[in-house]
């Protein structure tokens, strides 16, 4: 399990309901009113979804969910 923590700011907080780390460091994360979970490899890959979601209002991944960028 990753010892990094995930930080926020307030307004980004909103938009994630949650993330739940996995075994081999890979994390599961669900955004605000955003049906679909996704599937990130590392912790930047988080932050990369959550610059996605604020511009689009979308997120790339490919068929698994995994994030694409």
């Amino acid at each position: 399990m990753s010892s990094q923590k995930i930080v926020l700011q307030r307004k980004d907080r909103k938009l994630i309901e949650n993330i739940f780390e996995h075994p081999c460091d890979v994390f599961s994360v669900k955004f605000s009113n955003y049906e679909d979970t996704i599937w990130c490899k590392s912790i930047s890959e988080i932050y990369i979804a959550l610059e996605q979601f604020k511009k689009n209002g979308t997120i790339k991944t490919d068929e698994n969910g995994e994030l694409l960028y």
